[in-house]
């Protein structure tokens, strides 16, 4: 959680100024920060100081299950440390992805 917080103040956010900070994990424990980067398309990610965990815009999952199982954990936060535990195919469970062409 500490991670995502520093991620999120490395965020990019000209346009509404939603700060988003991820991290992922990977299997040596090694974390990946990553944070939003806005354009005018609006395709962002959104996490901040929410009453509730605020998930991810549907271009956005679209993007994650591109790259990821969809039975890969999915940790949603606020900046007060609630959280909601999920999956990938919980956030976006009719996608279509490579599995689907195998």
């Amino acid at each position: 959680m500490e991670l995502a917080k520093i991620a999120h103040f490395k965020a990019y956010v000209p346009y509404p100024k939603f700060q988003v900070g991820a991290v992922l994990i990977i299997e040596d424990d090694e974390a990946i920060l990553g944070c939003n980067i806005e354009n005018t398309s609006y395709g962002i990610v959104v996490i901040d100081y929410t009453k509730e965990p605020i998930s991810t815009y549907v271009a956005c999952r679209e993007i994650i299950i591109e790259f990821c199982a969809k039975d890969m954990p999915v940790i949603l936060i606020n900046m007060q440390e609630k959280i909601q535990e999920t999956t990938v195919g919980e956030l976006l469970p009719w996608c279509f992805s490579q599995s689907d062409l195998d």
